[in-house]
């Protein structure tokens, strides 16, 4: 989908997929700001991990506490910070790691434009495996950037019986 859309774009980009192991994350971001990649998306568990790993999250990254997306930024002749694919001839010496998290914004437009669904002031129940209830279980929750009244977490691994036992935040 992201190659066609470079394609179509007339961008002479490759979206690609790597194995990296959790405990080589921190090395794959430095040889990927190392080679001046333009961006790169992460899944769990690496979104979670990146938090720590990134030069600046933004706000959305911030309140989930997971980054799902990196844009790698260089400064400028002035000293401002700006995204690689606007540098045009020798890339800066400096370059830093933003982190964003997609997610939320993802599926509340989704619900929105798919379901005709607005979710301010909603009850929201999220269902998901262990994996995504840690993505979405942190502190920040408590902030409820759905503007939902009474998140809750369901673990559905616990509610089968693959780690025994159910769970409600």
């Amino acid at each position: 989908m992201q190659n066609a859309g470079f394609a179509a774009l007339g961008l002479n980009w490759r979206y690609l997929a790597f194995e990296v192991r959790p405990e080589d994350l921190r090395a794959a971001l430095a040889g990927a700001r190392s080679m001046q990649w333009i961006g790169l998306n992460l899944t769990v568990p690496h979104k979670l991990l990146a938090v720590d790993m990134v030069d600046l999250l933004d706000e959305s990254a911030r309140t989930w506490g997971a980054v799902n997306t990196i844009r790698f930024e260089g400064r400028d002749g002035d000293g401002a910070w700006k995204p690689l694919v606007e540098f045009d001839n020798a890339p800066p010496e400096k370059i830093r790691l933003q982190g964003f998290n997609t997610d939320a914004d993802a599926v509340v437009r989704s619900l929105r434009e798919d379901l005709g669904l607005e979710l301010d002031r909603a009850r929201v129940l999220l269902l998901g495996a262990e994996r995504e209830r840690q993505a979405i279980e942190t502190d920040a929750l408590a902030v409820n950037p759905w503007s939902a009244e009474e998140p809750h977490l369901y673990d559905l691994e616990v509610a089968v019986g693959i780690d025994g036992g159910a769970a409600q935040a």
